[in-house]
């Protein structure tokens, strides 16, 4: 057992993940649903206000609610690396999305040991945990549920100019290289 399945697993968030993973790209309505507002700290300990405060003009977000997505998320990441070659205003994040009312002991003893399984500083400077009220982040992200990983194109404002949900596929890098590259000039 990996030290996240262990986390987890003590967590008693273990084999919560549905049983697949639904692919679809959905571009993003001009009056849609936004990124809210939510506060999240790196593992390198460093506090976010997002979507205000990315370091970037616009961010591909891999938001995950189970420990078990993070092999989901995996798949994106090379792409997502990619990415930031041609398209210099972008960055990458990811966005373990944790109930707001676990308690602060618990919150440093989770992210402690996130922190301990990833060597890579660059990984846990874009690994920013929120504690958010998942239901109402959920809602306002226009998320259905917890058992999809989504990955979002957004800016700074928490507009949403790409979607989509599940492992990488070709189609959706695809995509996502052709929202990338309808965006307005960065600000």
């Amino acid at each position: 057992m990996n030290w996240q399945s262990w986390i987890w697993a003590s967590l008693g968030l273990a084999g919560c993940l549905g049983p697949s993973q639904v692919n679809s790209t959905i571009p993003a309505a001009g009056s849609g649903p936004q990124f809210p507002s939510v506060q999240g700290e790196n593992l390198e300990g460093q506090s976010f206000q997002l979507p205000a405060g990315l370091e970037s003009p616009y961010a591909v977000v891999m938001i995950a609610f189970l420990q078990e997505q993070q092999r989901v998320v995996d798949t994106w990441l090379a792409v997502a690396d990619s990415l930031l070659a041609p398209f210099p205003g972008l960055r990458y994040y990811e966005f373990p999305s944790i109930t707001h009312t676990m308690p602060a002991f618990s919150r440093a003893w989770l992210n402690n040991g996130m922190r301990a399984g990833i060597p890579d500083p660059r990984a846990r400077a874009r690994t920013i945990t929120l504690y958010v009220e998942k239901t109402a982040f959920r809602q306002a992200l226009g998320i259905p549920d917890e058992q999809s990983v989504h990955i979002l194109l957004i800016d700074r404002a928490g507009r949403i100019y790409w979607r989509s949900t599940g492992p990488y596929t070709a189609a959706q890098g695809t995509a996502l290289a052709g929202a990338l590259q309808a965006l307005p000039p960065a600000p």
